[in-house]
């Protein structure tokens, strides 16, 4: 790209910025729209082979009358590279030499190599990459599989024009694109045409997003409205037509469908979105042979199953060429560029664009200095990373004479008191500072609310003060203070209910009127304290009341709890906590309980013993407790034992018979009658028949006889013979009877037997 070239579109965008500078920037991704295939199973004895004969690939065939040859076309070249290539390249030959002649089925298998479904699919993917001049191809396709042959046998393409109407179509395109391609001269080398074909496409083409040929080159070429696809696809065909490969890459910008192409110029591959590149008033060439890394900034490459070449070049970039990238403002370079492009300067901001546009405005007075300018216009364009500045003389005089009633010239709208007020402006469109009316008199501007005062209401003219729907104000009661219509407030008298009311708000009692039913003086609860929970005036009961519980715990045998210090009540009771079941010390206020439950007593030979059912503890463990040497039963826990009696030798007795005693328990053996000899005593024991004073029969006299002796006459004991408590043999029991036996306890012979 030359210089004046250069020089050319600056001018042309002098003169847009001569009626006002904008700021663009990139458009967002434009939608791709993709094919679909539905897949139709067809048997073994149904798969045949359609026989024609696919074009041979010649790339020294002319394929237009400008003399340049084909390309080598990028997608077929890299199936060579792939695995079962052979079989790859004859479907692509096929497909395109089918989608050529509009063939309604177009065999892909050549009976020897399979082609999976995978592979089909990437093969048709590239076919229509490398071809975008099939615009008369639809969307949505067939093609037969063979499950034993394990092959996709042919594919049934889906057409949106055909015959007559195809044949039409096709003149209209051939001559469309012919048009555009005559502008090629024999001077121009590849970057040339590339550049002309791609400024001439922009020019050309708008961007419709329901364009009815959008997504082909038909739309862009004969129409002139496409999306993304159709500018990508209309800039390959004629890229193609005169020599230059290209190849359509597919991908994402912000989460969108996107389309643009891969451009190969002197040997080196380069990206080019003359989407949006096409800024509508401005062609721009920001994205205009850039490279991966810079295209990856603001677009993603959608993922293939071949190569896509990883562009590093910068020799056919315009701005790298032209010594237009700058990574900073640089003031002096600028003043030189806008020289030598007569009031323009096109960069390429590698560094941070918004502070590039921030020094070029801060320093427009010493631009203007340095052009020798007194007045400027100046402004800016940019798109991605490019920056369209524009500096230019202003040499223009105003005259304000011009009485122009549009909205750009408007000062004050009319009114119901005056007209319209505009500014005069100049030719140039240059607004002014006088000003004069135009046109009628407005209609009055009633405001939306209510003007009132103690009897009416109505809308006033927020301008001239002028009154409409006048009426009295209206109450549904007699004490209602609001008026229905427009607000106004009232001084009214209500007749309240004895007493304060309270459920309306939870935290204010109000006062109820009988006549209106409507509540009123809202004021707060009042508390005596803090902890207070009833209202000294409703008596509302709050449940919120705050405590002040005191530092020191107090419990019970289940709980623990703070008490309040302004009120005394109980504040966060809960019961106690313990990190064990039998643990005695509760960890919250150290209130220390029984907890262990015993069962039935455990027990041994020599002990018993109390278990926790709980924790298992032992506890209470003693030796059995018996009565004496002969218990068999332990007193405590009843535990059994074998015994033996120790009997004394010597013989106890009583009055009717003689034994031998446990010396332990008392228990008797050998019991047996006494038998008396002639001096009254039994032969056995020796104890005589009867001896006086032996009340108990233990065969002793002493003080338990003199106890028995005195409960029988007493009245306490009734069981005994009357013969044995009659000591003096008198016929009574009485005192004497007390006193003899006295006296035989002592020893004294009292001369009775």
């Amino acid at each position: 790209m030359g210089k004046k070239s250069v020089k050319l579109f600056c001018m042309a965008f002098i003169i847009f910025m001569i009626f006002g500078a904008a700021v663009l920037h990139a458009t967002a991704a434009k939608p791709y729209e993709p094919y679909t295939f539905e897949e139709i199973l067809i048997p073994d004895d149904e798969v045949s082979i359609i026989k024609w004969e696919a074009p041979s690939y010649d790339a020294d065939a002319e394929i237009s009358t400008h003399g340049y040859k084909l390309p080598e076309y990028y997608g077929r070249s890299i199936l060579s590279e792939l695995p079962n290539s052979a079989a790859l390249i004859y479907a692509y030959d096929q497909i395109v030499s089918g989608l050529n002649s509009s063939a309604k089925e177009i065999s892909v298998y050549d009976g020897t190599n399979a082609i999976s479904k995978e592979q089909f699919l990437m093969v048709f993917d590239i076919a229509i990459r490398d071809h975008a001049e099939f615009f008369w191809l639809g969307k949505s396709h067939n093609y037969s599989y063979n499950k034993s042959l394990k092959t996709v046998v042919s594919l049934t393409p889906g057409y949106i024009l055909s015959g007559e109407a195809l044949k039409t179509a096709k003149e209209k395109f051939n001559a469309a694109a012919e048009e555009i391609l005559s502008g090629i001269t024999e001077d121009m080398n590849a970057l040339d045409r590339e550049l002309y074909i791609h400024d001439s496409l922009a020019e050309r083409i708008t961007y419709v997003l329901d364009a009815p040929h959008a997504h082909d080159p038909y739309g862009a070429l004969v129409e002139g409205e496409a999306v993304c696809e159709g500018y990508a696809e209309a800039l390959q065909y004629l890229l193609q037509k005169v020599g230059i490969q290209s190849f359509l890459i597919l991908g994402e910008s912000g989460g969108v469908g996107h389309a643009w192409n891969l451009v190969k110029i002197d040997g080196q591959y380069y990206y080019v979105d003359l989407t949006w590149n096409d800024g509508g008033n401005y062609t721009f060439h920001a994205y205009f042979n850039i490279t991966t890394a810079q295209l990856l900034e603001d677009h993603t490459i959608a993922k293939t199953n071949y190569r896509i070449p990883t562009c590093t070049s910068l020799d056919a970039n315009l701005f790298a060429m032209l010594d237009l990238r700058m990574e900073t403002f640089d003031l002096d370079r600028i003043i030189e560029i806008i020289k030598e492009y007569e009031g323009a300067a096109d960069i390429f901001v590698t560094g941070n664009r918004n502070a590039f546009i921030k020094a070029f405005t801060d320093n427009l007075k010493a631009i203007a200095d340095a052009l020798g300018y007194k007045k400027i216009k100046a402004g800016y364009l940019r798109l991605g990373r490019e920056v369209v500045l524009v500096v230019i003389e202003d040499t223009h005089e105003h005259s304000f004479t011009v009485e122009n009633a549009s909205g750009k010239y408007l000062k004050s709208e009319a009114t119901c008191q005056q007209k319209a007020v505009y500014y005069y402006s100049c030719e140039c469109g240059e607004c002014g500072t006088e000003t004069f009316e135009y046109g009628e008199f407005g209609e009055h501007k009633y405001g939306a609310k209510y003007s009132s005062n103690e009897e009416t209401h109505w809308h006033e003219c927020t301008v001239c003060g002028d009154k409409k729907d006048e009426a009295e104000h209206v109450y549904n009661y007699v004490c209602s203070p609001i008026c229905n219509k427009c607000d106004y407030e009232r001084e009214v008298s209500h007749k309240f209910k004895d007493g304060w009311e309270y459920g309306f708000f939870y935290d204010k009692h109000h006062r109820y009127c009988t006549i209106c039913n409507g509540i009123y003086e809202f004021a707060d609860h009042e508390y005596t304290d803090d902890c207070d929970k009833d209202c000294n005036i409703c008596g509302y009961e709050r449940t919120n009341a705050p405590h002040k519980p005191g530092e020191e715990w107090v419990n019970d045998e289940l709980y623990h709890w703070h008490t309040c210090t302004v009120c005394g009540e109980i504040a966060g009771r809960r019961m106690h906590s313990y990190k064990e079941i039998c643990d005695a010390d509760c960890i919250d206020c150290g209130y220390k309980r029984t907890v262990h439950r015993y069962g039935e007593w455990e027990k041994n030979a020599e002990k018993h013993w109390h278990v926790c059912v709980y924790c298992h503890l032992n506890i209470d463990e003693a030796e059995h407790v018996y009565d004496n040497a002969c218990d068999t039963d332990c007193n405590v826990c009843g535990e059994k034992r074998t015994t033996e009696h120790k009997y004394k030798s010597e013989w106890s007795k009583n009055s009717k018979s003689h034994y031998h005693e446990c010396e332990y328990c008392g228990d008797k053996t050998d019991i047996t009658e006494h038998t008396f000899g002639e001096d009254d005593k039994c032969t056995v024991c020796g104890r005589e028949s009867r001896i006086l004073g032996d009340l108990n029969d233990d065969g002793k006299v002493n003080a338990m006889d003199l106890i028995i002796l005195r409960k029988y006459i007493a009245g306490l004991i009734n069981d005994l013979d009357a013969s044995l408590v009659d000591i003096n043999g008198d016929g009574k029991v009485g005192a004497a009877d007390l006193i003899i036996l006295r006296k035989l306890i002592a020893g004294f012979d009292v001369g009775l037997k």
